[in-house]
């Protein structure tokens, strides 16, 4: 039942690949042939290759690729239910991931999703007996989330700082360990892109720039298309100073729409 429901689903999202550029398969391309093309850095290597390698896959190698990337992440909550509460818990939890399966888990985030849901189950097994090591696996687990998109860039710090009120055994040495490995894969995609644009470029290079632009102007839904460009903008290298401004001259309509968009968020995952 569950293979089934997992293949389902697959088939479902296997269109996307190769019939749409919103998956950066052209970037993906260029990263693989070694040719500069304009926005090549718009998404990360992790994102754009293996959309690019699938694209010339045929339909039943896609087809097996979505499916036994479900299968995986089932397996992954079912060991984070297991870490958690035993392996009743685990069990329920790879039932409710199969029975609410959300359709773009096998779309263009079928590979983040596997990564995210490795760095969750590093987490929790860590957090039972935190040592080097594990810190080491949840590093690396959270690096190649980074080199796929960038959401977890402030959860490497952000951890060191909750774990500062309660310090495991050598937390600053294991707090070094899970930032070198979750940052330093980055490094070698900043050298690339200071090479080839002399600047320095550390995640998706203005891929958020309409969702920064819509978020400071108070906006909670994400408009499709060209960006709204505020008055003064010029590009997305002075997106970031400008949008900090409007933040700080509305804190109110700033404040309304962060709590607008966190209970969007709730709705949508219960």
């Amino acid at each position: 039942m569950l293979a089934g429901k997992f293949a389902g689903r697959a088939a479902e999202g296997d269109a996307w690949i190769g019939s749409s550029g919103d998956y950066y398969v052209p970037s993906g391309e260029a990263l693989l042939h070694g040719i500069s093309l304009e926005g090549v850095s718009a998404a990360m290597p992790g994102y754009s290759v293996p959309n690019a390698l699938l694209s010339h896959a045929g339909a039943g190698t896609r087809l097996l690729v979505h499916a036994l990337s479900l299968l995986a992440g089932a397996a992954l909550v079912f060991a984070l239910g297991l870490l958690l509460h035993g392996a009743v818990c685990g069990g329920a939890a790879a039932l409710l991931y199969a029975w609410v399966l959300p359709s773009h888990l096998s779309s263009d985030r079928w590979l983040y999703t596997l990564l995210v849901l490795a760095a969750a189950v590093a987490l929790v097994a860590r957090a039972r007996a935190p040592t080097l090591w594990r810190s080491l696996v949840l590093g690396l687990c959270l690096g190649m989330s980074l080199l796929t998109l960038s959401p977890l860039f402030l959860f490497p710090p952000a951890l060191a700082l909750y774990e500062r009120l309660r310090p495991p055994q050598g937390w600053a040495r294991q707090s070094a360990v899970i930032a070198l490995a979750a940052f330093l894969p980055l490094t070698l995609w900043a050298a690339m892109n200071w090479r080839t644009q002399h600047r320095l470029v550390l995640f998706e290079d203005g891929r958020a720039d309409n969702n920064i632009t819509i978020g400071a102007l108070g906006f909670v839904s994400t408009a499709l298309g060209p960006a709204v460009v505020a008055e003064g903008v010029a590009d997305g290298r002075r997106l970031l100073p400008w949008a900090a401004g409007e933040a700080l001259r509305h804190p109110l309509r700033t404040l309304r729409a962060c709590a607008l968009r966190l209970a969007y968020g709730a709705s949508s995952q219960p």
